[in-house]
Formats: C-alpha cells, structure tokens, sequence
C-alpha cells in the first residue's frame, strides 16, 4: 500500500536522477590477481571505467572501476554491465596495488574538481568516526563499522583510545602499546589476528582477541583491575637503596643520558633518584 501511494502521488520526486554514485564497502575480495570490492550503492548511478573515490583511515583513494558487475536474484552470482543505478549491489574491480579496507564510504565522481570535494568530504566523514585520545590503548577491528562500535563502548565505559584501525594488528601497533602507561599496555583486537603468527612482541603488553565485542570488554576490565592491583602492589613496595658504579660506556652525556653501570650494592630499577 505504500509503495502504491508513493507511485501515484510521488512520481515525479521518485525519478532516478543521473548523479553520482554513493556507497559502501562491505568486503574486500581479492581473486587470482585481482581486488573486487564488493559494495551496495544506495543512491546515484555508477559506470564502467567510472572514477570513484574511497575513504581510507590516511588519505582516501582514487581509483578507477575497471570491471563492473551486478548481482543477480536469488544469489545466482554476478553478471557483467555497462552501468547500474541505485540500489543494488555491485562487484567493482579496482588494481590490486590499493589497499582498501571494509565498510569504508565510496562516491563516483566525473571530474577533478569533483575528486577533490569528495576526498574532503570522504576524510572528515572517516576523521569524526575516529576520534582518538593522546593515550590510552590500541584498538584493531575486522571493519570500520565494528570500528565505530568498538569506540563507542569504550568511550562510553571511561576508555582512552590512542590507536586504532582496520585490519590485522602489526608490530607497529604493539610497539605503539608498548609505550603507553601500564595500565594502557593492552591491544584489542576484535575478529582480527597476529599480521605474523610468529611475530614476537614484548611480554608487557597484553593480547585481547575475540569476535564478541562484550567478551572483548569482560576481559579488558578484568586484566585493567589486576593490573591496577599489581601497580598499587609495587608503588606500595619499600624502596631499598642501592649503590652503582659508572663504566666507561658513556653512550650519549645529557638529556637523557645513557650509560653502562654495574650494580655494586642493592637493587636498582625505574624510577629511582640518583645522587653522585
């Protein structure tokens, strides 16, 4: 009934105007060579050899649409076009050197000045689902949708969040937790592994993996409140006194200085005052 009276009294307003295309990416396929992005465009028209823009958490990508292709009903799989309008889910192959990641926004464009608008437009849109802090722990996520959601609950239960993106977690992420306050040395990963299953990252910071958002966050709170427990521990601790000898090993003299000593006496660690 209500398709029925938007035909008959919005006719006019329900014709499919000849604009670009505007979208988004739902999976990443790559297939003998070649990346398909598989994509639902919910409004505009999109052409074969069309320029597209697609945001990405750096700069958004320019890329040509090589092959386009629509699928079929009933999931009869795909079928090679020239063109397609809204809505409808498409097959784009781009060249495989971008590296796109899923649930990123996409918009066709016709000219430069129009690749520029949408480059501005597409980073903004990307820049306001991403807001990070100066500390706080890393987040890595299969998509940016699980991104967002992954953000928002834990801003929402008082976490900082100094890192984030799409993908599987690198050495760079873990080096980047590694130098956050103890209580931030924890990567999150949510339906994503280890770039390297071998790859070796330093014990302090710890690993949270799962494909279950509210698992993700029982065991966040539980590893921050026995981390909490052994910092109190250690800040409680007597501080015993120690006597060190300068080597000749002076590697750099000031700020900061960094030189070889041999503990004589005691137990020396960080954040002792030292006196000559």
């Amino acid at each position: 009934m209500l398709a029925g009276l938007s035909q008959r009294f919005l006719e006019k307003d329900l014709l499919l105007k000849k604009k670009n295309a505007r979208g988004t990416v739902l999976e990443v396929v790559k297939d003998r060579g070649m990346t398909f992005l598989e994509t639902v465009i919910y409004e505009g028209m999109i052409a074969q050899n069309a320029t597209v823009v697609v945001g990405s958490l750096e700069e958004p990508i320019v890329s040509k649409v090589r092959t386009l292709f629509e699928a079929q009903p009933f999931g009869k799989g795909f079928k090679s076009v020239k063109e397609a309008s809204a809505a409808t889910f498409l097959r784009l192959q781009i060249p495989s050197e971008y590296e796109i990641q899923p649930g990123m926004p996409i918009i066709g464009v016709g000219n430069e000045k129009e690749v520029e608008a949408a480059k501005k437009e597409l980073k903004k849109e990307v820049e306001e689902a991403i807001k990070l802090d100066k500390e706080g722990l890393v987040l890595k996520a299969d998509s940016l949708g699980s991104l967002e959601a992954l953000l928002f609950q834990l801003k929402k239960e008082g976490h900082m969040v100094s890192r984030a993106g799409v993908g599987n977690i690198s050495k760079a992420d873990i080096a980047h937790a590694a130098s956050m306050h103890p209580i931030d040395q924890v990567v999150l990963g949510f339906n994503v592994d280890l770039e390297d299953k071998d790859m070796q990252y330093q014990e302090k910071v710890k690993l949270l993996l799962s494909p279950i958002i509210y698992k993700l966050m029982e065991e966040l709170a539980a590893w921050q409140k026995e981390k909490e427990k052994e910092l109190l521990k250690e800040k409680l601790d007597i501080v015993m006194p120690c006597k060190i000898k300068v080597l000749p090993h002076v590697f750099r003299q000031r700020k900061p200085a960094v030189f070889g000593v041999r503990v004589e006496a005691g137990k020396i660690k960080p954040g002792l005052i030292l006196m000559n």
